[in-house]
């Protein structure tokens, strides 16, 4: 048996940069990440096999940065300007911030100018990366980079341009221009220059891979949407019931109200879906140009954002690894993502419409509305399918059913931006009747209870949350959580047909919101009376009278 000795090789690379004119957008402004970012794909370059005898790596040794502190552009500035200056050396064993004037930055740049140039004479430096540089302020570096061939890749086309024309650089890869751009197309084509250059395998896809194991499930996504949901049913309400609606011409509120209805929450959706997937700013222009074909279904907006983030980044590694293109052309063509995935959803959307929609009038038909041949007999039975859908609501709730089952049905019913009924459901049955609860609480609990009862009462009527407060009460004492169950059957049967609301909200806006008020109001007294009175009674008959024995 042989033995091979294995020996470790470090290649040490060097950043120079600014934020530039174009460049201080899409994530750029946070000269932190951008340059983890480059950091880690560098990383993924070289490595070796159990069978090579030399192992290779590739660090970021240097990184000099400016940027302005107002997230601006370098295009028109004075040097008054405010500006910070991130030195980072020794791979990342030294990190100094410097604010000051731009010009004062300046004049420190030109200092560490020396400096990395003397590293690259002594043959420290491996390669160079610059982005949007002033060659005037690094000539020394450039003229050592020159002297001794030493690779350079970056961005930026007017710096990139005069650097090379004067200094006669060793320009690798797809160097060019920075409008448009993102870093994480700089990153990639930064790190497979270098890889190209030195013959050395890179693979990117593999920490996107891992990534897109780990990302949230549909049914996370969609939930992650209610705030989403929430403002565009309060929208819609405000524009048709209010003063606020009149304002505006009737064709034009009409046509506004088509496009909440239409597009807000299926592009809501496919910008979520495709951003918990892809961490860029950059999928978030081909989601909604994907989503602008999934006319009222969520669920189109959930499939069309799934698609970008796949299509999204093969798309780019085949650009830049494959095609050889510059960071910007790049950036551009991966806005045909979007386009593409609109053109496959065009003739699937209107079935995904279908499917929600057959969902919505079967609910409403079933279980809340009693019209029909047989008007009675359909009566009894909406009366007993409501009453049980509204127990099991109150028990699914303690099992872990509400996130993984009631919220995404709820959200599927409000896909047109109109409130729920199921939701008028959830408020009722887990909302008031936790409330209800913990008012009985406050008056006869301990003082321990008392204290948390009110943040639960507080929460349950003015935000719609929090109805977990009274389930240790309701599993301790056999009264009150029979009554929250009939409490919960009580109520969802008194509601009519199509009487919508919402929980998360304030007790008085889930009111307002309702279709029929007064009936919803009804229902309110009744979910919250019930348990209220049951603990007000647990503790007389039950509680005080086992204290007293």
């Amino acid at each position: 048996m042989t033995l091979t000795s294995r020996y470790s090789c470090a290649k040490r690379v060097v950043l120079i940069g600014s934020s530039g004119g174009g460049t201080a957008t899409l994530g750029h402004n946070n000269v932190s990440e951008f340059v983890k970012l480059i950091s880690d794909n560098l990383n993924r370059i070289g490595g070796g096999d159990d069978d090579d005898e030399l192992v290779v790596t590739v660090n970021l040794d240097t990184v000099l940065f400016v940027s302005l502190d107002n997230g601006g552009g370098l295009d028109s500035v004075t040097g008054e300007e405010d500006a910070t200056l991130l030195c980072i050396q020794d791979s990342g064993s030294k990190e100094v911030i410097f604010h000051n004037s731009l010009d004062q930055i300046n004049n420190m740049m030109k200092k560490y100018d020396e400096s990395v140039a003397i590293d690259i004479q002594e043959g420290k430096v491996h390669g160079l990366i610059t982005v949007s540089c002033d060659p005037s302020t690094l000539s020394r570096t450039f003229q050592a980079a020159a002297k001794h061939n030493v690779p350079i890749t970056g961005t930026g086309g007017t710096s990139l341009s005069m650097a090379t024309s004067k200094f006669k650089l060793r320009l690798i890869g797809n160097a060019g221009g920075s409008v448009g751009t993102t870093p994480e197309t700089k990153a990639i084509s930064f790190a497979s220059a270098f890889s190209e250059e030195w013959d050395l395998k890179y693979c990117p896809w593999e920490a996107t891979t891992t990534k897109a194991a780990n990302a949230p499930s549909w049914k996370s996504v969609l939930n992650s949407c209610l705030p989403g949901f929430w403002s565009i049913v309060l929208l819609k309400r405000i524009i048709l019931t209010t003063p606020v609606g009149e304002c505006i011409p009737e064709h034009e509120r009409k046509a506004l109200i088509f496009m909440i209805e239409s597009y807000s929450l299926p592009i809501l959706c496919a910008v979520i879906m495709a951003t918990s997937r892809r961490k860029v700013e950059s999928v978030q222009m081909s989601a909604v140009l994907a989503a602008s074909a999934c006319r009222k279904t969520i669920l189109g907006g959930l499939i069309s954002g799934w698609c970008v983030s796949i299509l999204e980044v093969r798309l780019l590694y085949i650009c830049i690894l494959k095609w050889k293109l510059p960071a910007t052309m790049t950036n551009l063509l991966r806005v045909f993502v979007g386009i593409l995935t609109a053109v496959i959803m065009i003739p699937i959307s209107p079935y995904l419409s279908q499917i929600t929609e057959q969902y919505r009038h079967i609910t409403l038909t079933y279980l809340w509305e009693s019209t029909g041949s047989s008007s009675v007999v359909h009566g009894y039975i909406r009366l007993l399918a409501s009453s049980f859908l509204g127990c099991l609501f109150c028990y699914g709730s303690k099992i872990g059913w509400y996130h993984s089952i009631f919220l995404p049905i709820i959200l599927v019913e409000m896909e047109i931006g109109d409130a729920s009924m199921l939701g008028a459901l959830d408020f009722l049955t887990l909302v008031l009747v936790s409330a209800g609860i913990c008012l009985g609480i406050i008056l006869t609990g301990s003082t321990e209870e008392r204290s948390l009862a009110r943040r639960g009462i507080a929460t349950n009527l003015l935000c719609g949350d929090f109805i977990e407060v009274c389930y240790p009460h309701m599993e301790q004492h056999y009264l009150v959580n029979i009554s929250g169950y009939v409490a919960s059957s009580v109520s969802v049967a008194v509601l009519t047909g199509g009487c919508r609301s919402s929980a998360y909200m304030p007790f008085p806006v889930a009111i307002w919101l309702a279709n029929d008020q007064k009936q919803f109001l009804i229902a309110s007294t009744i979910a919250f009376l019930i348990p209220f009175i049951a603990t007000i009674s647990n503790y007389y008959f039950f509680v005080r009278k086992r204290k007293t024995d």
